[in-house]
């Protein structure tokens, strides 16, 4: 089923989809969804997907503390250096006298002697050790710093999912606000439009409120400002002619009492002497029976 607006459902879902946070059944559900030509989800999914993409950018370079390479030669110093078991022997003066010392070509090194040369080697997988462990605290910092940016933006991301929600609501009431003033201007330029000014009555005096009639579209529009309707008791408009009162229908207020409906009056009726509100039982009577609580005479 293609959607026609983006609800906080699928901007749900896509951003679970964006950071691999879905199952994979439901991940397999959505991609089918996608594949079936919704343009709603595929545009939620797409915008959130670049948001997710600059995750693995948010980590910044971390060098290893400085400490660490203090610790390191600390640590090759205090290492002992072994004896070359390949070196020559100290002997007697009587025999050191008589022939020259040499050392065996392969372990001859112009740079120092062979002795440094093993004392390194040994020393080497300390040294290798020291640097892993320095590499491995490095990028813990660099792993535990990403993580928190990650997990940073995925709050932010999910705020900001939050605030498009918010938003589109916020527009959908401003396009209802919108239509319902068309309605209002249109229906004041119309000839032929009677309108009344709805006045409260001693059970409801604080009620008031304006009416518009077409009579040549059966169209009404009541505007008014009531107090909210006790529990299981309605507001409902009646027109009064000179035979009987005729029912139009029922007015809904908010829970501050504001009402804006939009009724149909019954087909045949073209004129009528005043406008009448009163209070019912839910939902409606079919001749009132409630005191009134607003009333109106046309023009």
């Amino acid at each position: 089923m293609k959607h026609d607006r983006a609800t906080e459902e699928i901007r749900e879902l896509a951003a679970l989809y964006a950071l691999g946070a879905l199952t994979q059944q439901e991940a397999r559900g959505f991609e089918i969804h996608l594949a079936e030509g919704c343009g709603v989800c595929r545009a939620e999914q797409r915008r959130f997907a670049r948001a997710a993409a600059t995750l693995g950018l948010a980590a910044e370079e971390r060098r290893a503390p400085e400490y660490l390479r203090d610790i390191l030669l600390e640590r090759i110093e205090r290492e002992p250096q072994a004896p070359d078991p390949g070196a020559p022997q100290s002997t007697g003066p009587e025999e050191e006298s008589g022939r020259i010392l040499e050392l065996p070509p392969a372990e001859a090194s112009p740079a120092g002697g062979g002795s440094g040369r093993h004392g390194f080697g040994r020393s080497l997988p300390w040294l290798l050790a020291a640097v892993c462990a320095a590499l491995a605290l490095g990028g813990g910092f660099a792993w535990k710093s990403a993580r928190t940016d990650a997990g940073r933006l995925r709050a932010e991301l999910a705020e900001a999912a939050e605030g498009a929600g918010r938003t589109g609501d916020e527009l959908r009431t401003l396009r209802a606000r919108s239509a319902d003033l068309d309605t209002i201007l249109e229906m004041t330029r119309r000839q032929g439009v009677q309108s009344t000014h709805l006045v409260g009555q001693p059970a409801t005096p604080a009620n008031s409120g304006m009416l518009l009639w077409d009579a040549g579209r059966r169209r009404c529009l009541v505007i008014a400002s009531f107090l909210p309707a006790p529990r299981g008791q309605v507001y409902q408009l009646w027109f009064s002619t000179p035979e009987a009162r005729v029912p139009v229908g029922v007015l809904e207020a908010d829970a501050g009492g504001r009402i804006l409906a939009r009724l149909r009056t019954p087909e045949g009726l073209e004129r009528a002497l005043s406008a009448v509100v009163t209070l019912e039982p839910a939902p409606g009577s079919v001749s009132p029976e409630g005191p009134f609580c607003a009333t109106g005479s046309f023009r």
